[in-house]
C-alpha cells in the first residue's frame, strides 16, 4: 500500500458495509470494500482490518434474553439454596427459584435466581439432595421409577398424536403419573 492509496483512503467514503453490516467499509467508484474477513465484500489487497469493538458483561446481560426474564419473582426468602461441589472439588452455593427447577436424566436444571440464567448441575455433586428432591415435580424426584428410552418413544407418540395401543396402555399403567 502506497502513499496514494493512502491519500485515497482518505477521499473514499466510509459507510456500513451491506452485506455484514461491519461499519469502517470504503466505497470507492462502484465497488464497496469490506475490512472484515469472510464477508462477500472483503478485500485483503486493500490492508483494511477489522477488529470487533470490545463487549462488555453488563450489555451481555442487558441484550440475553434470558437474562432479562425476571417475571416469575421470586423473593430472596424463597429461594431453594443448592450446595454443589464441582469438578475442582471447590464448593459452591446457588440460589435458584424452586418453581424452576426441573430433572433431565442425571441433572438437575434451575434458573439462578441473582442474574435469571439457567444452570445444570450433575445430581450426584449435589450435597443437600433431599431439599432439592421436594422441590422437583413428583415424577421426578430420586427413587421414583423413570420410563425407559423405548418407553418414552411410545409414551411420547401416542400423547402426540392422541392414539392408543395395548402397549401404550400398558406403560401408562405401570407410570400413571407420567
Amino acid at each position: 500500500m502506497g502513499i496514494f492509496d493512502t491519500i485515497a483512503n482518505l477521499f473514499t467514503e466510509s459507510i456500513q458495509c451491506p452485506s455484514c453490516g461491519t461499519p469502517g467499509a470504503k466505497k470507492s467508484e462502484d465497488r464497496i470494500h469490506c475490512p472484515k474477513p469472510g464477508c462477500v465484500y472483503y478485500d485483503p489487497s486493500r490492508g483494511l482490518t477489522y477488529s470487533p469493538a470490545p463487549v462488555q458483561k453488563e450489555m451481555i446481560a442487558q441484550d440475553n434474553p434470558r437474562a432479562r426474564q425476571t417475571s416469575w419473582g421470586a423473593s430472596a426468602s424463597s429461594a431453594l439454596v443448592i450446595r454443589y461441589v464441582n469438578f475442582r472439588n471447590e464448593s459452591k452455593t446457588f440460589r435458584v427459584d424452586p418453581a424452576s427447577v426441573k430433572r433431565k436424566s442425571n441433572h438437575i436444571l434451575a434458573r439462578e435466581q441473582s442474574s435469571g440464567l439457567q444452570i445444570t448441575l450433575s445430581r450426584d455433586r449435589i450435597r443437600n439432595m433431599a431439599e432439592v428432591d421436594l422441590a422437583l415435580p413428583e415424577k421426578d424426584r430420586s427413587g421414583v421409577p423413570r420410563p425407559s428410552a423405548r418407553e418414552l418413544q411410545v409414551l411420547g407418540y401416542h400423547t402426540k398424536y392422541k392414539t392408543t395401543s395395548p402397549l401404550y396402555e400398558k406403560i401408562r399403567a405401570k407410570y400413571p403419573k407420567w
